[in-house]
């Protein structure tokens, strides 16, 4: 059982090494849905392990000595994921900031009306911010 949560903490902790990596050098999204997606697979199986050996062993984790492999692998893991998680927290505030910025922008060239066609060809005239739609898909 050791040996299987090992494999698992190894493995998530360098796909997030990886992603900060990705992160520092500026390269987003870093292959974001296929990471998302081993992380996801990764966390489940982790987290599906550890719901086993606490209904098992409800005290096992006080057990573990800190410089064993299995502790080892656990200090690992909660490095790897309070950088990885301050990363991606700054990454998302960062493009909130350019949303609102282009919001801002796009209110400003527009003004503050917009005009829509309704269903017989009228022309509907409403006040209020700009709406601001990304493509992702390019």
């Amino acid at each position: 059982m050791n040996d299987e949560l090992i494999t698992l903490m190894t493995s998530l902790s360098d796909l997030m090494d990886e992603e900060s990596a990705l992160l520092l050098r500026g390269a987003w999204p870093p292959r974001n849905e296929a990471l998302a997606d081993a992380k996801i697979r990764l966390t489940g199986a982790l987290e599906a392990t550890l719901a086993e050996r606490g209904r098992t062993d409800p005290a096992w984790l006080d057990a573990v000595p800190a410089d064993s492999p299995l502790g080892l692998a656990i200090d690992q893991l909660r490095c790897s994921a309070l950088d990885n998680a301050g990363l991606l927290s700054r990454q998302i505030d960062l493009s909130q900031e350019l949303l609102a910025e282009i919001a801002r922008e796009a209110g400003r060239i527009g003004g503050g009306r917009q005009q829509t066609y309704q269903r017989g060809g009228q022309l509907h005239q409403r006040s209020g911010p700009t709406p601001v739609t990304l493509n992702t898909r390019l």
